[in-house]
């Protein structure tokens, strides 16, 4: 047993068990079952048909709640697949596994420490809002594991002074900003800490804004050129600012719930 916990590729194995087990055990068992669910396999049903991919329908309207890079996946899942709620549901519970074995990644570089990354990779499988949301249809599991990995990568771009690293780091960065709206935002006070450290930093800084710019800009600029002001007014004033100050029964009156 020992031997096992010293061999990365070993203690990677095992975590990468369990988590199958927890994320994919029955996963296609029971039909779509709540409004996000419904919503994003109605969408990219809907783009798997057209093959417009800079935006799905929804009820005769154009989806812009979110941005493309979940519906991508469910269109072409069900291009592949068919209208299989285990095939749907199974880029969740990727992304979920993905986020247990980057936990481990990161906690073990973090602490020097392969054991603090088994207890790290143990306690976010032991989160009840991981599992869940890791067996559902959703834009959260998808952003986490891409910001996780964004901040692995800057950290190894860090101590190893590789741009490869870094043009990783920005190629996540870039897939969470295309995945959520605002959401992102949060990890780039971690992000641009490790990209100012080490020297030369307006090399690291432009190299990683150059790959960003690469992979977020051509759909905000497409989807403008298409829509104009109906772009504008409806995902980022409408789904954008105007949620991050709405008032429901969830996030009460403060203006700074989200912050």
């Amino acid at each position: 047993m020992r031997k096992i916990f010293q061999s990365d590729f070993l203690i990677i194995t095992f975590i990468t068990v369990i988590s199958f087990i927890l994320f994919f055990f029955r996963l296609g068992n029971t039909s779509l079952t709540n409004w996000d669910e419904a919503w994003f396999g109605s969408v990219a049903q809907d783009m798997a048909k057209s093959g417009n991919l800079l935006a799905g329908n929804w009820n005769g309207q154009i989806f812009f709640y979110e941005p493309p890079v979940l519906v991508w996946l469910l269109a072409l899942t069900i291009k592949i697949f068919g209208e299989s709620e285990f095939w749907l549901r199974s880029i969740s519970a990727l992304s979920g596994v993905s986020t247990v074995i980057g936990c481990y990644v990161l906690a073990k570089k973090i602490a020097k420490s392969k054991l603090a990354g088994i207890l790290a990779s143990l306690v976010i499988l032991s989160d009840i809002e991981i599992l869940f949301r890791s067996r559902q249809i959703n834009v959260e599991i998808l952003l986490t594991v891409l910001l996780l990995w964004s901040i692995i990568f800057v950290v190894k771009a860090y101590e190893e002074k590789r741009l490869r690293w870094t043009i990783l780091s920005a190629i996540c960065l870039g897939l969470a900003f295309l995945t959520k709206r605002a959401s992102p935002l949060l990890a780039l006070p971690a992000i641009g800490y490790l990209l100012l450290k080490p020297k030369p930093a307006l090399q690291n800084l432009a190299i990683f804004f150059i790959t960003f710019i690469t992979i977020t800009f051509p759909w905000y600029l497409l989807s403008y050129l298409k829509w104009g002001d109906q772009f504008i007014n409806e995902f980022f004033i409408g789904y954008t600012f105007n949620k991050i100050k709405s008032v429901n029964a969830s996030i009460g009156t403060s203006p700074v719930f989200y912050l």
